[in-house]
């Protein structure tokens, strides 16, 4: 499903610190000829995201503005997603660069070990038979789809002011059915909820 190489519809974004960065080089090398990689990170892996000749980079101490708003985050969590949102606005300004907009989205933490890159790539692009699909992924560490609905999350960051359970643990803004009606992809073991609500449930 790849184009030609320098025909790029592929948008790797790499929000976070770029840990166990070589062991996918390869499989990065590769992806390089037919994506554009854009990166949000921090000082101690700036020389680590340059080697990636991203289209985009953002060092979080080099921009005052990501810099203060890393700083008011209520949760340190926070930060990958906030990380994102600057992946996401160099991907619409590279975009607006060359005259189109990117086909798909890819989100990846180089912590995340590819055993079968091939098959990602493969349900990315069956996604485009579904007009209702939304995307793949395994909970935060990766996931991907069409940059419209990618793009849906640039703002999540905001959203989750205030939403951590650990911040108020009284208050549990979790949408079960949701989780019971999805795949094994959600992380409802982080999420902490009573036993007397949950019970002991020998599988997902």
């Amino acid at each position: 499903w790849l184009p030609r190489p320098g025909r790029k519809r592929l948008a790797v974004l790499l929000p976070g610190e770029l840990r166990c960065l070589e062991r996918s080089q390869t499989w990065l090398a590769a992806l390089k000829q037919h994506a554009d990689f854009f990166i949000c990170t921090t000082a101690a892996y700036a020389e680590a995201a340059a080697i990636l000749r991203p289209a985009g980079l953002a060092v979080v101490e080099q921009h005052s503005d990501l810099l203060a708003a890393e700083a008011d985050l209520p949760a340190g969590s926070m930060r990958q997603w906030h990380k994102l949102a600057a992946c996401c606005r160099q991907m619409r300004a590279e975009e607006r660069r060359r005259g189109r907009p990117y086909r798909w989205a890819l989100k990846w933490r180089t912590d995340f070990y590819l055993l079968e890159p091939h098959q990602l790539l493969q349900e990315l692009s069956e996604l485009d038979r579904d007009p209702d699909a939304g995307l793949i992924g395994a909970s935060d560490k990766l996931f991907a789809g069409r940059r419209d609905v990618m793009l849906r999350l640039e703002g999540f960051w905001h959203a989750l002011q205030g939403q951590f359970l650990d911040l108020d643990p009284r208050n549990s803004p979790v949408h079960l059915e949701t989780i019971l009606r999805g795949d094994e992809s959600a992380k409802w073991y982080g999420f902490g909820l009573p036993e007397r609500l949950v019970g002991r449930p020998a599988s997902v």
